[in-house]
């Protein structure tokens, strides 16, 4: 009975069985399981990838652009200097600063000084005529106002900024809901047909009305458009530039720590050279860096000019490079023990003292030789930039005083915009001709020629000369100047103006008759 259950009993299912294991190996690792991959929808296969969008104006900065274009186009005088450019300016920082106001973004405090500094600039159109200074206010300008809107100290922010804001405004007016081209024709056929009806009525029906219309309402011709159009073109990127430079800013560039890697053997021996080299110059010529005068009348054969031409130009080169070598210097030398601080401060010291002297012989030259032979507006720039070369030279002293010339460039800028601030007030050519008039009571002699090509500025210093002299000069300084528009008034064509009116024989009077040329 056993056996019969037994062979009743079904045969196992190999086919059901798991294959039987292979015994691993007693040093061997068991291989870690792999994991199979999630699957992967198909949706997700096809579909493209999202792309950050691209950034679009808000609205403040489109009303702050078409502001700011507006005002260009009504203000700015394309004859020249004239109080529309400061009133243009006023209506763009004005413009910035409310669309950065309605932000979240913040400017550092320094940016206000900046935005001072550049409407101060731009507000010497008002008072200067002298084309080459308002084009150098113009130039500074544009570099405060970069500054005032740049994190960190960029004068090719705005420019930058404004070339990439046609694109960003463009965008902002495609998403404007704005309708159909023809609902956005009527209200402004409308205006025209309105306006078209009721001024003529309204201007016939009073003459003084008629006259103040005249008077706000330029003739519209083609070149009148035309101009409106430019300046428009020209303005409007302004002001977007500078909202794109604050809303859109970025994080400013890590700046890597300045690679000192000089050791001192590398620039001692080079720096020690240059500097026996400039004793040797300043000592060899001690006499005629500072002789002046008497240096010129002891020399045979010298003559002011010869002794100014002399080396002048090639003492303000060297004065330059100086600054180059000294910068290259203070950035790149090791100072990791105290040897190399002291050697830095001996040497970087006595170059600069030296350089400050070298300087200072080129401006004792240049106060020779207009003494000599006349202020002129290029030998006053020219001392201008030798007196703010001595300036960057004592604070290179501080620097490096203190081994640290990071503000360096900042101090330069800043002192270098105000100096062009300060010369702009001066009022430059008025200097030069109160020089020449001073010089023309010693000596005699005066070159109405030069005196009569500058500006109108020129008229006040006018005052110092015999009556024929200052009528001669007051004629050829206001020759083809005329009453000019709003836009281009400034203060020294209104004076100039004003003196010509009281002396009617100006009109008549001629330098070729009175004095041969």
């Amino acid at each position: 009975m056993p056996d019969e259950v037994r062979s009743r009993r079904p045969a196992p299912d190999t086919a059901a069985l798991p294959p039987p294991r292979r015994k691993r190996a007693a040093n061997r690792p068991e291989p870690p399981p792999v994991a199979e991959p999630p699957p992967v929808a198909e949706a997700a296969i096809t579909a493209p990838v999202r792309t950050e969008p691209a950034p679009v104006a808000p609205r403040d900065v489109l009303v702050a652009t078409g502001v700011t274009g507006i005002g260009g186009a009504v203000f700015v005088p394309l004859s020249g200097p004239g109080v529309g450019w400061f009133a243009a300016a006023v209506i763009a920082v004005v413009a910035v600063a409310v669309v950065v106001h309605r932000s979240a973004e913040r400017l550092p405090r320094a940016s206000a000084a900046w935005a001072v500094l550049a409407l101060a600039l731009l507000g010497t159109a008002a008072l200067r005529a002298a084309e080459w200074l308002f084009v150098l206010c113009l130039l500074g300008a544009c570099a405060a106002a970069s500054l005032a809107v740049s994190r960190w100290w960029s004068v090719l922010a705005l420019p930058r900024n404004v070339l990439a804001s046609p694109p960003w405004i463009g965008r902002a007016l495609a998403r404007l809901p704005l309708g159909s081209p023809a609902r956005l024709g009527v209200p402004v056929v409308a205006s025209a047909l309105l306006l078209a009806v009721f001024t003529p009525l309204l201007a016939s029906a009073d003459a003084a009305f008629a006259d103040a219309l005249s008077a706000l309402v330029p003739d519209l011709d083609s070149g009148t458009v035309v101009r409106w159009v430019v300046l428009f073109v020209l303005s409007a990127p302004i002001t977007a530039g500078a909202c794109r430079e604050v809303l859109l800013r970025r994080s400013p560039p890590p700046r890597p720590a300045p690679a000192r890697s000089a050791r001192r053997v590398e620039w001692v021996a080079p720096i020690f050279v240059l500097v026996l080299l400039f004793a040797a110059f300043v000592g060899v010529r001690l006499v005629t860096l500072f002789g002046g005068s008497e240096h010129v009348v002891r020399t045979e054969g010298l003559t002011y000019a010869g002794y100014a031409r002399s080396g002048f130009w090639q003492l303000l080169v060297v004065s330059v490079l100086t600054l180059g070598v000294v910068g290259v210097v203070l950035r790149t030398a090791r100072r990791d023990t105290p040897a190399d601080r002291t050697w830095l401060r001996a040497l970087i010291g006595a170059l600069t003292v030296l350089s400050l002297v070298i300087v200072a012989s080129a401006l004792s030259r240049m106060v020779t030789y207009q003494q000599a032979y006349g202020f002129t507006v290029l030998r006053l720039l020219v001392t201008a930039c030798e007196l703010w070369l001595g300036l960057l030279y004592a604070m290179v002293l501080v620097a490096c005083a203190r081994l640290r010339a990071g503000w360096l460039p900042r101090a330069g800028l800043v002192t270098g915009l105000g100096a062009l601030l300060v010369l702009s007030l001066a009022d430059p050519e008025r200097i030069v001709t109160e020089q020449n008039v001073a010089r023309w009571r010693h000596t005699g002699q005066i070159d109405v020629r030069y005196l009569g090509e500058l500006s109108t500025d020129v008229v006040p210093a006018l005052d110092g000369l015999p009556e024929q002299e200052r009528l001669c000069l007051l004629s050829r300084v206001v020759i083809g100047v005329h009453t000019p528009e709003w836009r281009a008034w400034n203060a020294s064509t209104a004076h100039a103006l004003r003196a010509a009116a009281v002396a009617p024989e100006v009109a008549s009077l001629s330098c070729v008759e009175a004095h041969g040329y």
